[in-house]
């Protein structure tokens, strides 16, 4: 549940940017050469940190995996009017049960909060704890300088590069089709200035 609030939280963070990319001031496009765009170092700091991101989301499904592999996710399973259930939600088994029958309602969330605990214990000790505490801070820190991607202007072409490189590396991991709208555009823009001005040699981005 967590993993899947905070990825929402990411989509719309990185829509915001976007709509940034699309509203944000260009400043006076000054020729190559003269004071760098500051943008190019925020954008620059984006990549880095999203390639942190991804190792910490890759060393998290390792743990995770072999953490399941060996004791299972906290789950109850039991019978209940001649059908099989298999839960590791305490809201579902009051909802299956109602108040008609408590007693057998709170014997089976406290056996799942027993595996929760067993759970939780195994996670601290092999190290899944702290990854995803990583990988939360490290999907916060991503997301704050997207947001700060989006509301600074460029100031130079190779600038205008930077920012469409981070909304194109966004949609590749939003939507894997390159050829799907707005993607697709946002790719071929990216593509010519980089041709009419060498800026992907020149911003390295």
């Amino acid at each position: 549940m967590r993993r899947t609030l905070r990825h929402a939280q990411s989509q719309v963070s990185r829509r915001a940017l976007l709509a940034g990319l699309a509203v944000a001031p260009v400043a006076l496009i000054p020729a190559f050469g003269d004071a760098p765009d500051p943008i190019l170092t925020l954008c620059a700091e984006w990549h880095a940190a999203n390639d942190y991101l991804n190792e910490c989301c890759i060393r998290k499904q390792k743990l995770e995996t072999a953490l399941v592999k060996r004791i299972g996710f906290p789950r109850v399973h039991f019978q209940w009017r001649g059908k099989s259930y298999s839960t590791g939600d305490p809201e579902k088994i009051d909802h299956l049960f109602g108040k008609r029958h408590i007693a057998e309602a709170t014997r089976l969330k406290a056996e799942l909060a027993r595996e929760q605990e067993e759970w939780d214990r195994q996670a601290l000790a092999c190290g899944f704890t702290e990854a995803d505490l990583q990988e939360e801070a490290a999907m916060h820190h991503v997301d704050d300088i997207m947001r700060r991607v989006g509301e600074m202007p460029a100031s130079s072409f190779a600038g205008i590069v930077a920012k469409l490189s981070v909304a194109s590396a966004i949609g590749k991991m939003e939507c894997p089709d390159p050829d799907e709208f707005p993607w697709s555009f946002i790719n071929s823009a990216l593509n010519d200035l980089r041709q009419l001005t060498q800026a992907f040699n020149t911003c390295g981005i």
